[in-house]
C-alpha cells in the first residue's frame, strides 16, 4: 500500500521532507514485478503535488513497461516520454554531486543494480530519490518492496548505480533524471 514518507531525520537534505512511497505491488495486475519505472514516477509526480484522476494501477495499466513486451520493466526513455505525457520534464545529469545538488530542488529518478546493492541476485530497479543524509539516500520501492526501510546505505546506492547492468539501461554511467515542473 502507497503511503508518505515523513518519518524523516534532522540532518535530511532534500526539498521534501514528506515524500510518497509506491511499490511495484501496488500496481495489482499482470506488471506487478516489472513496473518498478512507474512506481518511482508515479511516486515522484505526487510527491511534486500532481493529481493524476486514477489509482497507480490504472497509471500502469495507460504506460506499461515497454523492454521486451513489459517482461524486463521499462525502458530510461520510456521514463522520460512518460514523466513528459504527464505535464513534467526530465532534466538529465550524472553523478553523485549532481544528484545532490538536484535533490535540493526535487525528486531524481535512477536505475540500480539489486545485484550490486545487496539487495538481490541480480537485476535492475528504478527508484525515485527524495533526499539524502551523510550516510542513506532516500527512496521508493526499496527495502523488497515492504516499505519497511526506504533508505539505501550511501556505499550500497553508489555500488548500484554504476555498474554495466545500469549504464547500458540508463545509456550512461551515474544517469540522472531530476523530475520538475514544465
Amino acid at each position: 500500500m502507497a503511503y508518505k514518507v515523513n518519518n524523516i531525520p534532522k540532518d535530511y537534505i532534500g526539498k521534501h521532507r514528506e515524500y510518497w512511497n509506491y511499490f511495484n505491488s501496488d500496481s495489482n495486475g499482470e506488471h506487478s514485478g516489472t513496473c518498478c519505472g512507474q512506481a518511482a514516477i508515479y511516486s515522484a509526480l505526487r510527491t511534486l503535488g500532481w493529481s493524476y484522476k486514477l489509482s497507480f494501477k490504472y497509471f500502469v495499466k495507460n504506460y506499461p513497461p515497454n523492454n521486451f513486451f513489459g517482461t524486463l520493466g521499462t525502458s530510461r526513455d520510456e521514463i522520460v516520454r512518460i514523466v513528459g505525457k504527464n505535464g513534467y520534464r526530465v532534466e538529465q545529469y550524472h553523478g553523485e554531486n549532481s544528484l545532490r545538488q538536484v535533490l535540493a530542488s526535487g525528486p531524481a529518478i535512477v536505475c540500480l543494480d539489486v545485484g550490486a546493492a545487496g539487495w538481490g541476485n541480480w537485476g535492475l530497479h528504478w527508484v525515485a530519490v527524495f533526499g539524502y543524509t551523510k550516510s542513506h539516500y532516500y527512496l521508493n520501492g526499496w527495502d523488497g518492496n515492504t516499505g519497511a526501510d526506504f533508505r539505501c546505505s550511501r556505499d550500497k546506492f553508489n555500488k548500484g548505480w554504476n555498474t554495466w547492468l545500469t549504464n547500458n539501461a540508463s545509456q550512461s554511467s551515474y544517469w540522472l533524471g531530476y523530475v520538475g515542473s514544465k
